[in-house]
């Protein structure tokens, strides 16, 4: 841990050195940079400034930038589809950035591939500790081994598609059946209940509800002075791409909305 403390005093001015040219993103040892711009020229040009400033950089404060280490990942829009990436950097379809598997159409897939492969392990230590220990203690062991991967950056990868979040409702299923002893032919429904362990999509849900709870956006009933039926639900932003529903903000707002909708149709 010292050395990462270390580290991050000697590069925590990095994001002041290219604030024109690229977004820093520093944890630890791992350090991201993150570049939007609407056109391949303006990126191009942009990502080539800011890759040689970071050397430039690190020669100041006689750091040596691994460039066989480096990857870049590009998203690519219609007017960016010309872009091929600077040529000393490797480009790939993938990388690992904190835990996470991003991929350059943001399908998720290969987290999830890499998550049901967890999970699946999570689950064999589940039937082994079942086997010999009590229901609090295999219950605690769901929390600690299953859901602390299940809901690890789960905003960003919960909305992704539908057979994503069905390959994971399935293992967790599996879970479930072991924690309440079901056979295969029992339904799992109420034991989730009797657990209170949520299910994927409603802890997507949870989170992407709180997290739009504490960006605080702008309500309908902001625009004007009228006590209208609306009024307290979230101004959802226009947009153009289907991509764009699936941001957390986006889906947050709307997942909200929609639990207000049923609390006054209910009422």
């Amino acid at each position: 841990l010292d050395q990462y403390f270390y580290f991050i005093l000697l590069i925590n001015d990095l994001p002041s050195y290219l604030p024109d040219w690229a977004q820093a993103m520093l944890y630890a040892d791992d350090t991201a940079l993150l570049i939007a711009k609407k056109d391949s020229i303006s990126l191009e040009i942009n990502s080539f400034i800011a890759l040689n400033m970071t050397k430039q950089y690190c020669q100041h404060n006689e750091l040596v930038l691994n460039e066989s280490k480096t990857q870049q990942l590009t998203w690519k829009g219609r007017k960016t589809n010309d872009y091929h990436g600077l040529p000393e950097i490797s480009q790939d379809n993938e990388v690992k950035c904190l835990g996470i598997t991003i991929d350059d159409n943001l399908s998720w897939n290969s987290h999830i591939d890499d998550l049901c492969s967890k999970l699946n392990t999570s689950i064999y230590a589940l039937k082994r500790i079942k086997s010999s220990c009590n229901n609090d203690t295999a219950r605690t062991a769901y929390f600690s081994l299953f859901k602390s991967h299940l809901r690890y950056r789960l905003l960003a990868w919960g909305n992704s598609s539908a057979r994503n979040r069905e390959r994971i409702l399935v293992l967790q299923k599996k879970a479930i059946r072991i924690l309440a002893e079901l056979t295969p032919l029992d339904t799992f429904h109420q034991a989730f209940r009797e657990l209170g362990i949520l299910t994927v999509v409603s802890l997507y849900i949870c989170e992407a509800t709180c997290f739009t709870i504490a960006q605080k956006p702008d309500h309908l009933g902001d625009n004007h002075h009228y006590n209208t039926r609306s009024a307290y639900d979230y101004d959802l932003p226009t947009h153009h791409l289907t991509l764009f529903v699936k941001k957390p903000a986006y889906m947050g707002r709307k997942l909200s909305t929609n639990s207000q909708k049923t609390r006054r149709d209910a009422e």
